[in-house]
């Protein structure tokens, strides 16, 4: 009997996908949803692609989004599951993580590939950037786009952008994005490389994307925590990027870090959920969110962006400037 397997990008769109495949009748089909949000931390060139779910693991903790010697959701083996596959059907629409999602996940199919295994694309259309697949219902998700073969030209396609986003260095990235390189059957990869340049710094403010995106949410006055993060969801701007919650809440925390020279955010009660405590904008983060002052060289700088690691206690600190281009402290 043909083993089928399908494969989404995220917890929320496996869940869409699994009504799918009910409704269809196919329940010989297995179904793998990724736990990760690869937009967000260390994106390295490893040996085996464990290594690198291994690495993020490490990140997430320290980031205090995940515990340490805690299995995560999806508890089967990826590689297993596409060494036994006949066919691959490998679901997303055009969010930028998804995008991402599946350049790395072209390491892994090349390891486990073999001989009359068929790896399908489906590219589903998406008109907003933070359309995933997710916001689809089933009407929609059972209107399959034409398939695109996964074949050896089509991973080696995958690789190179791959290879682009895990470098240790921000020039080739920049360089991809000045570019505008269209590649043939990735309609909307460049969503996936404006999301890694929008989370370096801005020269001005020093602010990330999403840091912006929550301090514009943040009032002068003390607000729930929660209200803020619901509000920096999508922002202000709604043919811009989507950000998870937890990836919100975790930059406030940051934020809000007393061990700061000069906090943008001020946080008081219970800081391990959203629910639990308040927050508010800080006369210094309403001056760097004008542009007024630049935060880096006051608080300081130590977070990834895929392959670079930002650190300014090391000197490895790289700007945004407004036209797009690459500057360095």
């Amino acid at each position: 009997m043909q083993k089928n397997l399908a494969i989404t990008s995220d917890l929320s769109s496996g869940g869409m996908v699994r009504q799918l495949l009910k409704k269809e009748g196919r329940k010989n089909t297995e179904l793998f949803a990724c736990y990760e949000d690869f937009s967000f931390g260390p994106l390295v060139p490893t040996d085996e692609p464990e290594q690198l779910l291994r690495l993020r693991h490490r990140y997430w903790c320290n980031a205090g989004m995940a515990e340490r010697g805690k299995r995560p959701p999806e508890k089967r083996s990826l590689r297993k599951l596409l060494q036994a596959s006949d066919h691959i059907e490998i679901m997303i629409a055009g969010e930028g993580g998804e995008q991402i999602f599946l350049l790395g996940l072209a390491n892994l199919l090349r390891h486990t590939a073999r001989e009359g295994r068929v790896v399908q694309l489906l590219q589903y259309p998406s008109n907003k950037h933070w359309h995933s697949l997710a916001m689809l219902n089933l009407e929609a998700l059972s209107n399959r786009p034409k398939p695109t073969l996964v074949d050896d030209n089509f991973l080696t396609r995958l690789e190179e952008i791959w290879g682009v986003i895990v470098s240790n260095s921000p020039e080739a990235l920049f360089a991809f994005h000045k570019s505008h390189t269209e590649v043939a059957g990735l309609p909307y990869v460049s969503r996936a490389i404006d999301d890694l340049i929008f989370s370096y710094p801005r020269a001005d403010s020093g602010l990330t994307h999403v840091q912006e995106r929550l301090l514009k949410a943040t009032p002068m006055e003390w607000t729930k925590s929660a209200r803020v993060v619901g509000n920096a969801m999508v922002g202000d701007q709604p043919d811009g990027r989507s950000f998870g919650d937890g990836i919100l809440f975790s930059n406030l925390i940051g934020m809000a870090d007393q061990k700061q020279s000069d906090p943008a955010i001020e946080l008081r009660g219970e800081r391990r959920t959203m629910r639990a405590c308040e927050v508010r904008l800080t006369d210094f983060g309403e001056a760097c969110l004008r542009g007024e002052i630049n935060q880096v060289p006051t608080n300081g700088i130590n977070t990834w962006v895929a392959g670079v690691h930002l650190n300014s206690a090391e000197g490895r600190v790289w700007f945004r400037n407004p036209d797009g281009t690459l500057s360095n402290a």
